[in-house]
């Protein structure tokens, strides 16, 4: 599913949301992830920027995480989620 982009007015150039990631193209106006979006607008002021899929991010990483207790299960291993 293709995510509508949001609205321009929410991301202003003061905006201090920070960019979660970004494509090639992005780069060569010298946009890196983590750089707050504010700033991202005034090097590229067409940028498109996408909401995040939090529910989809949870289910996704749900299924990875079953699918590592059970192979770690086999081996008599375990698994310790941790956050970057």
């Amino acid at each position: 599913d293709f995510q509508q982009p949001m609205d321009d007015l929410i991301v202003s150039e003061k905006s201090t949301s920070e960019c979660a990631t970004c494509n090639y193209r992005a780069r060569q106006f010298g946009i890196k992830k983590g750089m707050f979006l504010g700033r991202a607008r005034q090097l590229c002021p067409d940028l498109v920027v996408l909401q995040y899929d939090f529910a989809g991010y949870e289910e996704v990483s749900e299924q990875v995480l079953s699918i590592l207790h059970r192979i770690a299960a086999e081996y008599h291993g375990c698994v310790e989620p941790v956050s970057c």
